[in-house]
């Protein structure tokens, strides 16, 4: 027999109409329960004014709090206030959160009932008057007024009333208290998940990571059965509230699962158990995938039968182990003795079996947080197991030690003294192979004639140089050097000659560069290139002057003979912008070569920065 109609029978002994709930000066909560009637609306159809004209129809509820299994009719329930002194604003407290529609009408007198609510976890959170994980209704009394609240219920799971009409002081006061508890269970429990989650990823033992599982699931299942989740985490996820509840608890029960195997070590002690246990592993897979396209009742009892039924095996598992003194059986057998209790009384709130209580309501969550805590000390308790068992074990790994430690001392000596040979021998070869590369290096960036730098080796050092310009906004200088008419050099002395010369300029370039950033580079030919780091103009052309004079002044022998050569420079100066890039510099120094040319040769002509942004 369904429990509404154990309540249909005990209200034929009631009377027909429950009395006025009187709400008096300075009592600011009162329980409803007694003074509250109900009717069952099977069609689900009927509005307020249809259902008001129905009133002989309601009985008294016959409990403090409304419970009961599962319908598919609508409740209306009716509940008549008497302010008797006590007018202003109360709150409807209705502290059950999986109730997927709920509205609530004021009705006063023969006036139009007024719509004080209209919502339910079909609706997306933020849509509620006042969001919080509970429904509150706020409704105004006026001075010697006599009205009602009239409240339509329809749920797809078990419905459960727990209603209160509070004060805002009551409501606050109350309402600490519950969020002091929950947070300090769900504190306890996550701060037990991250220490055990700590713990595996220094022991890399899978239990931990179980456990840890285990708990988050668990927590998460519980944020959605006390409103919480609703309102912070999945506020417009309605397929989350409405019907992740039994893939919740399934997931929860799928590690604790896998946690029991392996805390209890059952492939090993009772393979025959561990294979159950597994086959129910497998069926909770299936379930979590198949249960969210099944009726919400449905899955809601399916989850309670498959989650019950494993708990069987699972308290054999600890009992079995707490017989045979296995050390971490004793804590698991006591951590699923509370979670068991706390899950049939659950359930049988749920189902509307029982009828609401401190217990009830709490039972879920103290024996979660009692069962945490002592699989906690079921893990170290294995923990200690596995101590006693690695120093056995070491014990009799000594007597054998002692037998090998002069023949493993002696290979010790032998392999250091072959390591040690064979480190040198590496060591050197890495030198050498690292002296090898860095002169390698250096070739790469040298020009073979004149061993100053090479293109390749200007264009990785300018562009350097540029980027710390340009950063610390300091003035770059490039000096394109040219020799005038050498290829009357080549054509009158020979090439021979020629690369004489080529380098004794590049030796008399580099002697007027010493800066440790500066540097001379070859671009080809017999083209040179200067690049001078945080050099203003007058520096810059300091420099140039200098080398066009000396090379000018400098007698080049070849042959008993006396090679007089000359040099044009083109000079780019400044500090580059943003955009600048080496190609800017370069080109602009080019162009000042060569009007050098243009002009006579042996001479240097300069274009600045500025001067060049302005003439482009």
């Amino acid at each position: 027999m369904k429990p509404w109609w154990t309540l249909w029978l005990l209200a034929l002994l009631t009377p027909v109409h429950a009395e006025a709930l009187r709400l008096q000066p300075g009592q600011d909560r009162y329980a409803v329960g007694p003074f509250l009637q109900v009717w069952e609306d099977v069609s689900a159809r009927l509005g307020p004014a249809e259902v008001l004209a129905q009133r002989d129809r309601f009985v008294p509820v016959p409990d403090e709090q409304v419970t009961g299994g599962y319908s598919r009719s609508a409740w209306w329930y009716y509940l008549e206030l008497d302010e008797a002194g006590a007018a202003g604003e109360w709150l409807l407290h209705v502290d059950y959160s999986a109730l997927d529609y709920l509205d609530v009408w004021q009705v006063r007198g023969a006036a139009e009932p007024l719509s004080l609510y209209s919502g339910g976890d079909h609706v997306p959170f933020p849509q509620r008057p006042l969001l919080h994980s509970a429904f509150l209704v706020p409704f105004i009394l006026q001075p010697q007024e006599h009205s009602a609240l009239l409240i339509r219920v329809q749920t797809q799971g078990s419905i459960i009333m727990p209603l209160q009409i509070l004060s805002k002081n009551a409501f606050i006061e109350d309402e600490e208290s519950e969020r002091l508890m929950l947070g300090g269970l769900w504190g306890g429990l996550l701060f037990l998940m991250l220490y055990n989650l700590l713990l595996y990823r220094n022991v890399r033992d899978r239990v931990y990571l179980y456990y840890c599982a285990y708990i988050l699931a668990f927590v998460v299942g519980s944020l959605h059965l006390s409103g919480v989740g609703f309102h912070y985490l999945w506020p417009n996820w309605l397929w989350m509230q409405t019907g992740g509840l039994p893939v919740l608890f399934l997931l929860a029960s799928f590690f604790a699962n896998n946690f029991s195997r392996q805390l209890l070590d059952l492939k090993r002690r009772h393979p025959l158990l561990d294979r159950i246990l597994y086959g129910f592993a497998v069926l909770h897979v299936i379930c979590m995938l198949v249960f969210p396209l099944l009726p919400f009742q449905l899955s809601l009892y399916c989850t309670v039968a498959v989650v019950l039924s494993m708990g069987v095996f699972l308290m054999t598992a600890g009992v079995m182990s707490f017989v045979e003194n296995y050390p971490p059986g004793r804590n698991y057998f006591l951590a699923w003795i509370s979670l068991f209790i706390a899950v049939v009384i659950f359930a049988l709130e749920t189902m509307g079996l029982t009828h609401g209580s401190f217990i009830s309501k709490w039972s879920l969550q103290i024996g979660a947080g009692v069962e945490a805590l002592l699989f906690a000390i079921a893990m170290s308790d294995r923990i200690n197991l596995f101590k006693q068992q690695t120093l056995q074990a070491q014990e009799k790994v000594v007597e054998q030690e002692k037998l090998l430690r002069i023949a493993q001392e002696e290979a010790n000596r032998e392999l250091e003294q072959r390591v040690d040979q064979r480190t040198r021998e590496l060591a050197k070869v890495v030198e050498d192979l690292a002296r090898v590369n860095e002169k390698l290096d250096r070739l790469n960036q040298l020009d073979e004639l004149t061993l100053v730098f090479n293109r390749r080796a200007f264009n990785h050092r300018s562009a350097t140089l540029l980027a710390q310009c340009k950063r610390e906004q300091r003035s770059l200088a490039v000096l394109l050097l040219d020799i005038d008419h050498f290829k009357l050099v080549n054509d009158r002395h020979g090439h021979l000659a020629g690369d004489e010369c080529l380098r004794r300029i590049a030796a008399l370039v580099q002697a007027r560069v010493t800066r440790p950033q500066d540097f001379v580079a070859r671009l080809g030919g017999e083209e040179f290139v200067v690049v001078l780091y945080d050099t203003p103009a007058d520096g810059a052309l300091h420099v140039a002057e200098r080398i066009r004079a000396e090379v000018q002044q400098t007698c080049f022998p070849w042959d008993d003979q006396c090679i007089p050569l000359t040099v044009s420079v083109g000079l780019c100066c400044g500090v580059p912008a943003s955009w600048h890039e080496v190609e800017h510099f370069t080109g602009w120094a080019d162009q000042a070569l060569y009007q050098a040319k243009s002009d006579g040769r042996n001479r240097m002509v300069q274009r600045d920065l500025v001067t060049v942004v302005e003439f482009n």
